[in-house]
């Protein structure tokens, strides 16, 4: 068994630090110490819980230029976007610092009562594209129903989920409360997710993972709850009527921010016929203008792009786009990331032969490329997106709102952007449909994912 990993730089492929890795039986007493530690949490009252929970937006706040360092180290985007996500990852804990609205009893109802219990250890398994916001989602809301946690981070980006813990720990979160299960996948599955003692699951990753841990955690003895988020191939539809260079400059957010490694980012854009050839030319010359990020930390998030996060990772997205090449695709990446070491990966546009295939099919490029190809009609181009396995999110540009809003009904995914790629907010919902996964995260019933209602109803007694 592995007893240590090794962390590299993304940025040019050199070892950083040799961090060891936790055994099963750690990650077994981890979780005996998380259910030892639950009662002092669960207990607490929910005012104090909140209070420490704003404590520790305040301290992530504080801390956010290491933070930020941590991330641009180990994950490889640019300072912007780790500035940003650490911003969202403390708005994330200051949202669920207020206490949440309890049930009230429907009126006529008498002599009842709902007691909302922390459903109690739950395993956070967190994904490398957003360490720290994604940590976020899972362990706040989870803490403010008086859960325990157990963060299982990815391997390459556990030093932001280190800090985060010491941050909490700082705040006021009691010892065992929130612990950090460093180990292979491997381990965290029989250690962790097959666990007697575990009653959570919430997964961020892909599809073939997710679904494999959600049967892992059932056939145990007794079921765990599991929320998984799984991603999917998301596109960008954009009408004849739309403003090209608005619409440009959505996609090559959606595309290429953090490199292609978003979960709500897109896999394809599908650009109606009488504006293709002038979109296409000027989404091509934007990705080909974007430039290897370095250390400057005053560079614009929208004129450089960082590496992929892992080796694996670059190299996967490199089969990908050869594999649309040797299907007659052309292929159009820029000459700025010629040369660039590390897991840097050029920004690239595949444009496949004619108009027919489904750009992407059921594959999403979770990496810094993208599929153009055109359509006629929005009706038809809808089913080709509804038709897909999964349902995650769909973007929709154009000028004639009240078509917008009628497709926007007919569109089979968790989330749906009209002339906005803002889709993402810690009050609402958010969560994918089909394969993209099972329950939500955020929004106003986040809290009550993590727990079980408890109904006490009584009657005068008659002596």
């Amino acid at each position: 068994m592995r007893t240590h990993t090794i962390i590299v730089d993304p940025r040019t492929g050199t070892p950083l630090r040799r961090r060891s890795l936790q055994s099963l039986e750690a990650v077994s007493a981890a979780v005996v110490r998380a259910r030892c530690a639950l009662e002092k949490w669960s207990t607490l009252a929910i005012a104090d819980r909140c209070r420490i929970l704003a404590r520790a937006a305040d301290l992530i706040q504080r801390d956010a230029d290491s933070l930020a360092q941590e991330l641009l180290e180990e994950q490889g985007k640019p300072w912007a976007e780790a500035w940003a996500e650490i911003t969202k990852t403390a708005g994330v804990f200051r949202h669920f610092s207020a206490e949440p609205e309890q049930d009230a009893i429907p009126s006529g109802v008498t002599g009842s009562r709902v007691d909302w219990e922390p459903v109690g250890v739950v395993a956070a398994i967190v994904p490398n594209n957003y360490p720290a916001t994604l940590a976020a989602y899972k362990c706040a809301p989870a803490l403010a129903a008086g859960c325990a946690v157990i963060v299982k981070p990815d391997l390459q980006t556990a030093a932001v989920t280190e800090h985060l813990t010491r941050l909490l720990l700082q705040a006021g979160v009691p010892d065992g409360v929130i612990q950090i299960a460093y180990c292979v996948n491997d381990v965290a599955e029989h250690a962790l997710v097959r666990n007697p003692g575990l009653d959570a699951v919430s997964f961020t990753g892909s599809a073939r993972v997710g679904i494999a841990l959600a049967a892992q955690s059932q056939g145990r003895g007794r079921p765990a709850r599991v929320t998984l988020e799984l991603g999917g191939v998301n596109s960008l539809i954009v009408e004849p009527d739309s403003n090209i260079d608005t619409t440009v400059e959505a996609a090559l957010t959606k595309a290429f921010r953090n490199a292609g490694q978003v979960c709500h980012g897109i896999s394809s854009v599908f650009i109606h016929e009488a504006i293709r050839d002038e979109w296409t030319a000027k989404f091509i010359d934007r990705a080909q203008d974007l430039r290897p990020v370095t250390e400057d930390r005053t560079e614009n998030s929208n004129e450089v792009m960082g590496p992929l996060a892992t080796q694996a990772a670059r190299d996967r997205i490199k089969g990908d786009v050869e594999r649309w090449r040797a299907a007659g695709a052309a292929i159009y990446q820029g000459e700025n990331f010629r040369g660039a070491g590390g897991w840097f990966y050029p920004p690239t546009v595949v444009c496949p032969p004619g108009t027919g295939a489904d750009p992407g099919g059921e594959q999403e490029l979770f990496g810094p490329a993208v599929i153009v190809t055109t359509y006629r009609e929005l009706a038809s181009v809808i089913d080709r997106v509804n038709a897909r396995s999964s349902g995650l999110v769909t973007y929709l540009y154009g000028c004639d709102s009240s078509v917008l809003a009628e497709q926007a009904k007919r569109l089979q995914c968790g989330s749906v952007g009209l002339n906005t790629t803002r889709v993402v907010d810690p009050r609402i919902p958010f969560g994918g449909w089909k394969a993209s996964g099972l329950g939500t995260e955020l929004g106003p019933h986040a809290v009550r994912a993590f727990q079980r209602p408890r109904h006490i109803c009584w009657k005068r007694c008659a002596c």
